[in-house]
């Protein structure tokens, strides 16, 4: 059975999986009220030969998951299209991310010339929980370069020698540039006193 999941495609070239606990369009907002995903994992490789349309009857063998902790939101305005597949299995109860950090909010932004860019801290103002608010404020920021180098598995396990990171004590988003959120608690704040 699919358990209600859904398979998104964002911008920035991101494919999530999860269960919509909200809907945009339930909202009084829909111009850019986040909807908030349950269960959800990362699709880093579709495992397919012939599209994303292949993984109606769920991951094939070749599928790599990166599970995500907690809730994800998404921005609407940068979904590309969405599907239900037939069958998706609820991921396992570990996620890759792990810490005993107090939460900090991983935002993955839409970037220049289509790349992702990916930013943390703690938000001040917060347009997923206020449709008000026109942009994230961030205490306590860190923004990360070079992250595809990588792979978006190395930072959601956490703070890694060789990712380039530049801290600000506060960050100004626009909510426009927001692909998708999540927490995690796999970071400490780059202020050595909190």
């Amino acid at each position: 059975m699919n358990g209600d999941f859904t398979i998104f495609a964002l911008q920035g070239d991101w494919t999530i999986v999860g269960r919509i606990r909200s809907d945009p369009w339930d909202f009084p907002n829909p111009n850019g009220q986040f909807f908030i995903l349950e269960d959800a994992s990362i699709i880093c490789v579709w495992g397919t030969d012939a599209g994303l349309g292949q993984l109606t009857d769920g991951p094939r063998e070749q599928t790599e998951l990166s599970p995500l902790q907690g809730n994800v939101y998404i921005n609407p305005a940068l979904v590309v299209w969405s599907y239900k597949p037939a069958v998706w299995p609820s991921k396992k109860e570990e996620s890759l991310v792990r810490g005993t950090f107090p939460p900090r909010t991983l935002l993955t932004l839409w970037g220049p010339r289509g790349r992702s860019e990916l930013a943390m801290g703690q938000p001040v103002t917060d347009p997923r929980t206020d449709p008000t608010h026109r942009q994230f404020v961030l205490d306590d920021s860190i923004v990360i370069n070079n992250w595809h180098k990588f792979g978006i598995e190395a930072v959601l396990a956490g703070p890694l020698a060789g990712l380039q990171r530049h801290t600000y004590p506060h960050l100004n988003i626009p909510r426009s540039r927001v692909i998708w959120t999540a927490e995690l608690t796999s970071w400490p704040s780059p202020n050595s006193s909190r």
